[in-house]
This record gives C-alpha cells, sequence and structure tokens, in this order.
C-alpha cells in the first residue's frame, strides 16, 4: 500500500468467518509505534482499527502479540468514561401533562452561529419509557430544546461543566387548527402540504397533508399570532395570518385561486368499463394533461391553459375513442360529454414505400381546411385515427423527406394503403 501522507487513520470491516473466535484469536494490529484492536468476536460484525498511522513510502498493518492487546483492552475507557470525557452528559425523562412518559421527543442542543455550528449541534431521542441520554455537551451555559411536532416545544438553560446532569422535561399539547383548503369554485384540493408558523421565533410546527375532501389538521400549535400555508401540488401557494386564542382551537379555510379546467362525464359504459377509462387533453403548445374518470363517469382536466383543446376518451370494450374540443379562458371553465361507443368512424392503414412498411411517418387529416387528427406510423407502418364523423377529408403522409396527400370521404370505418411509391390510381382502398 502507498500513502501520500502521514495520518492517524482508522480501518472498519466485517468478519465473515462461519465459526465464532475467541478474544484471544485477534492479535493488535499496528503500524509504527501505534497499535489498534479488532472490539468485535462474533461473524457479522463490524469491527473498527484505530488509530492506525500510516508513514510514507508506506507500511503494512503487522501483527503483535495477543498479551498486549491484552493491555490495551485494560487501559481503554469504558463507553461511559469515553461520553464523559468527551463533554457533559444529560440524561432524564420526557413526560405530557399528565404524568405519562413521552416517547419520539427529541432533546436537542440549540446551536448558534452557522451552518457549521448547527451541523455539530447534539440531539437525542426518548425512548418508549420516555427516557433520554444526551452526551457530549460542551461547558458552557447552553439552551436546550425538546420538541415532537404535535407537541408544544419546551426550552431550558443549563451550565455544564462535564458530569453528567440530570433534567426532566414536561411537554403541552398545544392548541389544534383544523380546517378545508379548497380552490376558488369550492373544489377540495387533495394532498396540498399545510403548515404553519407560531410562536415568539415564528417556528414551523410540523406540516399536514390535505385529504381527499380537502380537510386537514395541525396540533401542538403556540396560541398567538399564526400564519397558515397551503401549498397545493400544482398552483399557486397561499397564506392566512389570523390571531389564536389561549385555550380555544381555530377552523381555517384556505382558497387558492382556481386553475382552468374542463370536466364532465363519459356516457354509453357500464361501471366496470368506466373503472378502466382513460381521458386525456392536447391543447395549446402541445400541452398534454390526463384526467382521473368516477365510478358513475365524470371526468375533470385540470391546471390547463387558455385555449383550445381537444379532449378524448377510451374504456375496454369500445373499438373507438370519443373525442371532443372545448375552449377555455384563463382560470375559467368549460363542461363536454362524451359518448363511448357513438365517436364517429374510424380510418386505418398502413403506410409504406415500394411496397417496404413505412415507420415513424406522420399521418396529419384534415378536413375543410381544418386539422381533423393525426398519428404516426409504427415499425410496420400501420396506423389508426378514431372518432371521426362522416365527411370529406384530406390525408397528408409525411415521411422520409416526402409529402404524399390523398382525397377521401369517410362514411364508414375504412381502411386504405398509402404507398407514395405508387400511382394514385393503383391505391387500394380495403374494407
Amino acid at each position: 500500500m502507498q500513502f501520500s501522507r502521514f495520518a492517524a487513520s482508522g480501518v472498519i470491516g466485517l468478519l465473515l468467518s462461519s465459526q465464532p473466535f475467541a478474544a484471544d484469536a485477534f492479535p493488535a494490529l499496528g503500524s509504527g509505534s501505534s497499535a489498534a484492536k479488532i472490539n468485535k468476536t462474533t461473524p457479522g460484525d463490524r469491527f473498527l482499527l484505530w488509530p492506525i498511522v500510516l508513514r510514507l513510502p508506506g507500511s503494512l498493518f503487522l501483527p503483535r502479540p495477543a498479551a498486549r492487546l491484552a493491555a490495551a483492552e485494560q487501559d481503554e475507557p469504558k463507553a461511559a468514561e469515553k461520553e464523559e470525557l468527551a463533554g457533559a452528559v444529560l440524561e432524564g425523562t420526557v413526560f405530557s401533562e399528565a404524568g405519562e412518559p413521552l416517547a419520539g421527543v427529541q432533546v436537542e442542543l440549540v446551536a448558534e452561529g452557522g451552518l457549521a455550528s448547527r451541523l455539530a449541534a447534539r440531539s437525542a431521542f426518548s425512548d418508549e419509557a420516555g427516557a433520554y441520554r444526551l452526551a457530549g455537551l460542551p461547558s458552557g451555559t447552553h439552551l436546550l430544546r425538546a420538541v415532537r411536532g404535535d407537541l408544544l416545544a419546551a426550552e431550558q438553560t443549563f451550565d455544564f461543566d462535564g458530569g453528567v446532569r440530570q433534567a426532566d422535561w414536561t411537554l403541552a399539547a398545544g392548541q389544534t387548527i383544523a380546517g378545508r383548503i379548497a380552490d376558488s369554485r369550492g373544489r377540495p384540493v387533495a394532498g396540498a402540504r399545510i403548515v404553519a408558523f407560531s410562536g415568539p421565533a415564528g417556528a414551523a410546527g410540523h406540516p399536514a397533508q390535505s385529504g381527499l375532501d380537502g380537510r386537514f389538521a395541525l396540533a401542538g400549535i403556540v396560541p398567538g399570532a399564526v400564519r397558515l400555508r397551503g401549498e397545493p401540488l400544482q398552483g399557486a401557494e397561499v397564506e392566512r395570518t389570523f390571531l389564536l386564542a389561549t385555550g380555544e382551537d381555530a377552523e381555517i379555510e384556505l382558497t387558492v385561486p382556481a386553475s382552468a379546467l374542463i370536466e364532465g362525464r363519459l356516457l354509453g359504459a357500464s361501471p366496470a368499463a368506466l373503472a378502466k377509462a382513460e381521458v386525456w387533453a392536447s391543447g395549446p403548445g402541445g400541452e398534454h394533461r390526463s384526467g382521473y374518470v368516477g365510478a358513475d363517469g365524470a371526468y375533470s382536466l385540470e391546471f390547463l391553459g387558455p385555449g383550445e383543446w381537444r379532449i378524448a376518451a377510451r374504456a375496454p370494450g369500445f373499438p373507438r375513442e370519443a373525442s371532443g374540443r372545448a375552449i377555455v379562458e384563463e382560470g375559467g371553465a368549460a363542461r363536454l360529454d362524451l359518448e363511448l361507443g357513438a365517436g364517429g368512424y374510424r380510418l386505418s392503414g398502413r403506410a409504406a414505400r415500394a411496397g417496404a412498411p413505412l415507420a415513424g411517418a406522420r399521418i396529419v387529416l384534415s378536413s375543410a381546411g381544418a386539422f381533423a387528427g393525426g398519428a404516426t406510423t409504427g415499425a410496420d407502418g400501420v396506423f389508426a385515427i378514431g372518432a371521426l364523423p362522416a365527411g370529406s377529408y384530406r390525408i397528408l403522409l409525411l415521411g422520409r423527406g416526402q409529402a404524399f396527400t390523398r382525397e377521401l370521404e369517410l362514411g364508414s370505418d375504412l381502411e386504405i394503403e398509402l404507398d407514395p411509391g405508387l400511382a394514385a390510381s393503383t391505391q387500394a382502398e380495403l374494407r
């Protein structure tokens, strides 16, 4: 092994033997004048070798007599002694106002200064019996805090000068804020993150999430001025500031601006088919949205931009997709019901070049100069466009640097072959 500098280092490893080891089976490992030991003797245990001094140009870990390992073990301080050598220890129990032990309470040293100080702060959590032990506390006067998201935080100041201190904590329940978050149309906003800022420092409490009905509840709120923020999964955030009176809980409504939406109902299908139905929208600038279809066929497409949108839906057992168009204004709403199984006719076929499949070609269908539908051919050159009303159409094939157009009349389902390499008179229409 080659090392680039002098360093005191350590080695971490895992015992892999299938047999247990006796403690004296491990000789000390050393480099130079320093010694290290393996302190685990059970297969599967991790071990730490410390310290290892690395020297230029390099050195090997050399075995040392087991007797010296035993001597090192006698000189090594116990875990509790190490804690005390590293700083003061604070231990005790956390209780509720009713005198019951509280688990999961974080007792922490409140750090001052910059990021490095905050990262170095000490903390410990209470166990099922409410007990905690916080070690490595620096000497001096320090502020400590006990926190759990659903309770009011408590703070105490201590003077540390090594040794072990006892301190119990009692956390109060605080107050509750419940409410509902909805958009300006009164529709519930599900999955929004709700957080309250309260107390002298305006600290953030444990956040909650709104349910499908938009309801939420927050516990452990400090009475006084409260700033409540709602953060929807999509759309703008909303904040509301109010005064929470001591001893009183609050019911709060949060309202976010409504986005443009298109809603409606899928008709002509059974509940079993509607359970697997899909609905989606294509709009300005190539935007796409998908929506949820309820058991009664009701659907909604939200967070739409203003403009014209094409809505399409399909369900198992229906060979054609149903489609229609709707225009929405900024923040507005439109309604469009779609009839499954009555979505017009289906145009399908195959695109080819001199008989060979033309993959990845773009098929564009227009009627009276307006876009009526489109598709892209698969690897076999096959395409399909559904939900077309009867009438006259122009079909445009774009692929491999060529464009090919054809006029057709649609009065039933139609299958065609498009091949720019063949004369127009040989283009076959196949029923």
